[in-house]
C-alpha cells in the first residue's frame, strides 16, 4: 500500500530542514547557546542539557568553523552598513 503523499512531502521537508538547522548550529554556536541559556533559565529547557550546547560551542571554534562565519558575517555587515551611508 502507498503511503498518502502528505505524509512523503512532510518527510522530505524534515530531511532538508533539520540537517539546515544543523549545519546553523554549528556555523553560529553562540547564539544558539545563549538562546538555550536563556530558556533553561526560565525552566522552559533542562539545565542537563546545556554542556550539548557548550560542547557543539567548542567543537565548532575547533573545527573553524564559528570563527570563519563569524568573520563572514562581520565582512557582510561591513559592506551593508556601507550601502545605507
Amino acid at each position: 500500500m502507498e503511503q498518502p503523499v502528505h505524509t512523503t512531502s512532510i518527510r522530505r521537508a524534515m530531511g532538508v530542514i533539520y540537517p539546515a538547522l544543523l549545519i546553523g548550529w554549528l556555523a553560529f554556536p553562540g547564539p544558539v547557546r545563549d538562546w538555550a541559556s536563556e530558556r533553561a533559565a526560565q525552566g522552559l529547557l533542562p539545565q542537563a542539557i546545556m554542556p550539548v550546547f557548550e560542547s557543539v560551542d567548542v567543537f565548532s571554534q575547533q573545527i573553524g568553523l564559528s570563527p570563519l562565519m563569524q568573520r563572514l558575517h562581520g565582512r557582510l555587515n561591513a559592506r551593508l552598513d556601507e550601502r545605507i551611508r
